[in-house]
């Protein structure tokens, strides 16, 4: 049996607020978040906007192009306010149970702002690890993020 880390996880959740914190003071504006192997292998292959759009998510929402290395980006405002929104949770809660609840609570209902970029779009060209989560500061394009409800 698993046994809750719970204050693991409160610190855990605290850093990466701390690193997006920091990012954003620095200049950057966006994180980008890869899928994961679940995410990908979704038969349908599909991100949700609202309102019943569906998208391919194989499709960079700045070039058009189809290609499996496409990856979420927020803002990083939107971001930082949503973890800030799960570590309250993390820190009320009495059991995992009870935290997995309101995670997906809060997920199921929280709106925020992202896109699909490809690694080409996502820094302009330049060679970078796509794969991992990676901060992206504001350039010349006009970056427009839609709603998504994930």
């Amino acid at each position: 049996m698993d046994t809750w880390n719970k204050a693991r996880q409160i610190r855990e959740h605290r850093a990466f607020i701390a690193s997006m914190e920091r990012a954003q003071q620095l200049g950057s504006r966006f994180v980008v978040a890869p899928f994961t192997r679940d995410e990908r292998s979704n038969a349908a292959n599909r991100w949700l906007h609202p309102g019943g759009v569906v998208t391919d998510m194989t499709v960079c929402s700045e070039c058009g192009r189809s290609t499996p290395t496409t990856a979420s980006a927020y803002t990083l405002t939107s971001q930082i306010e949503f973890c800030s929104t799960i570590l309250a949770a993390l820190e009320v809660c009495a059991c995992l149970a009870e935290y997995t609840e309101k995670a997906t609570q809060i997920v199921k209902t929280d709106l925020t702002s992202s896109a699909l970029w490809c690694e080409r779009c996502c820094l302009n060209g330049r060679h970078h690890n796509h794969s991992t989560i990676h901060f992206v500061a504001g350039n010349s394009r006009q970056r427009t993020l839609t709603k998504v409800r994930l």
